[in-house]
């Protein structure tokens, strides 16, 4: 009889008790309500920043090499390495909302990607960003959810939500949402 009340609390268990979407539901809820403020992005860029200092800003790191113009000169291109030491390419925009950065949407792909290199594809970049991201912002892990588009890397620390997603096999997608200007959601699900 003991074996049975087991199993039964077991596949109850796993079928209601341990939702990633559930449990990112609540992180975002214990977060938000914290009243924890996590501005910071990267490159000295954060959350709030108004249209013009963004510019300048972006203008100065350029100067100094650290980045460049992306994709069509429509994006800031940032070069950074995976775990592997790896080349990749992270190209970022805010979207402005009352002249300030709240959201930045961004791409990240493997400089050396073609069709033919499975081991550059977006999927395997995307089983690796978590770890890069968590090592450049520490806080809460990254949560795994998956539905039939594929693989959502979510993570919120404060106010500060990263997700991250595959495009196609070349590019990742990257959002960075300021959850005090926006409300919380499960993007693309």
């Amino acid at each position: 009889m003991r074996v049975s009340n087991y199993i039964i609390a077991l596949i109850f268990f796993s079928a209601f008790g341990c939702d990633p979407k559930n449990e990112l539901s609540s992180l975002a809820e214990e977060e938000i309500s914290s009243g924890v403020v996590q501005d910071s992005l990267f490159l000295g860029l954060y959350f709030g920043i108004d249209k013009q200092a963004f510019y300048d800003h972006c203008w100065k790191i350029n100067r100094e090499g650290i980045v460049t113009h992306g994709t069509e000169n429509m994006s800031v291109l940032y070069a950074l390495k995976d775990l592997n030491d790896v080349d990749i390419s992270f190209n970022f925009y805010p979207e402005f909302l009352d002249n300030k950065t709240h959201k930045y949407r961004a791409t990240f792909h493997y400089v050396s990607w073609a069709p033919w290199n499975k081991e550059l594809q977006s999927g395997y970049l995307l089983k690796v960003l978590p770890a890069i991201l968590e090592g450049w912002y520490g806080g809460n892990k990254f949560i795994k959810i998956k539905d039939k588009k594929g693989p959502h890397y979510y993570k919120i620390d404060g106010n500060r939500q990263i997700d991250l997603y595959m495009k196609d096999d070349r590019l990742v997608v990257a959002n960075f949402t300021d959850l005090k200007k926006y409300p919380f959601k499960l993007e693309g699900l």
